[in-house]
């Protein structure tokens, strides 16, 4: 079933193609063939561009914004030429005539405006009503999800407890993990988030299972706009290893790891299982969720593959600014494998001269302080002065 805005604008020429200037060709040409039989029934030449206003709208709305300014800018053409006296030519006999045109001009560009507009606010709607259409299947799939998951966990806590407190203190956590991965949906409000992070929240509900080993990779970051995608994805593969795949059999396995190069990074879902299983017939919405992770977004890439034996999904994007600024800090104050020089080595020619008892060192007698030179030194000074030297 389609929606009211998509089923308008399905019936509605691409803006500005070559097919919205048509249509306003032919909104005006059809204004200006009204106008010859209002004449006669008027008995007297109607203003010259009466009939011509509702064609901008028209136009403006069906084809756009350029669209109704051409309309507006051909009408002009054809009322100066046709309805102005004198007829045939784009002279002007008096100031009113101009002052009309001009008046014309003004409100036309307007006219082609406000139409363009409304037919931007209806690829909006359109836009909108797909969003919530999208949100509330997404809405019902994942409830699906959490029932699903919800029992998987229930099964896997009564397996491994030996009583029923064991397994509602372990079914408890289950759930509050699970609660904590769904929160990541909808608090991406910051401009990136970290991608350890991300991925330790989204799968936490199944990181009980021995068999799924997450490898850490350098730090980095993810667009909020990226993050909610990518969290449903894992969250989604996640389920489908429980619900089928590696976490269902004792024999599966699970790898997840990421790498980055400078700022083109890529994450990566390995799951492998001895015992085969027959791939899915057809693509499910769990399925589509996956694919459309980062929904056609500039810089990512989505592979996702089924066989037999094997899941494997990659997502590829361009990380933010931000992890590369982390990177290069983090390299800035990473300390040195080998231990700086005490000193330098223009340095090291004074180190061999030293203060001897009774004198006083000069810059050029340079060493190292100690305290007990500095004693030795004081002691010296006293010494010249009263003859005590120790």
């Amino acid at each position: 079933m389609q929606l009211p805005a998509e089923e308008i604008l399905a019936r509605l020429p691409r803006v500005s193609s070559p097919m919205a200037f048509v249509a306003a060709t032919v909104c005006v040409g059809v204004a200006a063939l009204v106008r010859l039989p209002l004449d006669a029934w008027a008995g007297a030449p109607l203003p010259p561009y009466i009939t011509f206003s509702p064609a901008i709208v028209v136009a403006g709305f069906v084809g756009g914004i350029r669209a109704g300014l051409f309309a507006c800018a051909l009408s002009i053409t054809i009322a100066w030429w046709s309805f102005v006296w004198p007829y045939g030519s784009f002279a002007l006999q008096t100031t009113r005539d101009a002052l009309s045109i001009g008046v014309y001009v003004v409100t036309g560009s307007l006219m082609a405006l406000v139409s363009g507009f409304a037919r931007l606010l209806l690829h909006r709607l359109r836009a909108s009503e797909q969003a919530g259409a999208l949100a509330a299947r997404e809405s019902v799939h994942r409830i699906k999800n959490l029932i699903t998951v919800t029992q998987a966990l229930a099964k896997q806590a009564l397996r491994r407890t030996q009583s029923l407190d064991e397994f509602g203190h372990a079914f408890d956590e289950r759930l509050a993990a699970l609660s904590r991965a769904q929160s990541v949906l909808i608090t991406a409000a910051s401009d990136a988030v970290d991608l350890g992070t991300l991925i330790d929240s989204a799968l936490e509900p199944f990181s009980d299972s021995a068999a799924l080993q997450i490898t850490r990779g350098p730090q980095t970051f993810i667009s909020a706009s990226l993050a909610s995608g990518l969290t449903l994805a894992l969250y989604e593969l996640g389920t489908n290893a429980l619900k089928y795949g590696a976490l269902h059999c004792p024999d599966g396995r699970i790898e997840v790891f990421w790498t980055c190069e400078e700022r083109q990074c890529a994450l990566h879902w390995q799951e492998s299982r001895s015992s085969k299983a027959d791939p899915p017939s057809r693509s499910g919405f769990g399925s589509t969720l996956i694919r459309a992770a980062f929904s056609g977004s500039e810089d990512t890439q989505v592979d996702y593959q089924i066989t037999e034996n094997a899941v494997t999904a990659s997502f590829k994007f361009r990380a933010p600014l931000k992890t590369l600024l982390s990177t290069a800090w983090s390299q800035a104050h990473e300390p040195s494998q080998q231990p700086k020089p005490r000193f330098k080595a223009a340095n090291a020619s004074k180190r061999s001269r030293r203060c001897v008892p009774g004198s006083i060192c000069t810059s050029r007698q340079w060493r190292p302080w100690r305290p007990q030179n500095t004693r030795r030194r004081y002691a010296s000074r006293v010494g010249e002065t009263t003859g005590a030297v120790r």
